[in-house]
């Protein structure tokens, strides 16, 4: 059996970027500031006002990894002992190429994972 360990990373978008009905929805429960802010710092974790910066795996077995992460430009390199490699690109581009790469595996451990 072949597993692997992932781990994928989000950023909300600021929250002032949110138009006036995105923003009333989101707060809507919201009935102190305290609430109100640690509402504001949760858009990361929505798939509508967040994106995927960085996916990270690593398999156990072979004690090897790739990452996934976003950037302006595409790039490829490794770490110094060439266990892990680091790709980068658009969110598309992290997303594909995380499906890709985990479609030969068995079994799947993630962090924050059900099951």
């Amino acid at each position: 059996m072949t597993r692997v360990v992932f781990d994928i990373e989000t950023l909300g978008v600021p929250f002032d970027t949110l138009d006036e009905v995105q923003r009333d929805y989101l707060l809507k429960s919201c009935d102190t500031e305290e609430k109100r802010q640690a509402e504001m710092q949760r858009t990361s974790l929505y798939p509508l006002t967040a994106q995927i910066i960085a996916i990270g795996m690593y398999n156990p077995d072979s004690k090897s990894g790739k990452v996934f992460y976003q950037a302006d430009k595409s790039e490829q390199s490794h770490s110094a002992d060439h266990s892990v490699e680091f790709s980068s690109g658009d969110e598309a581009f992290v997303i594909r190429s995380f499906w890709d790469a985990v479609q030969r595996y068995d079994q799947f451990v993630t962090f924050n994972g059900r099951g």
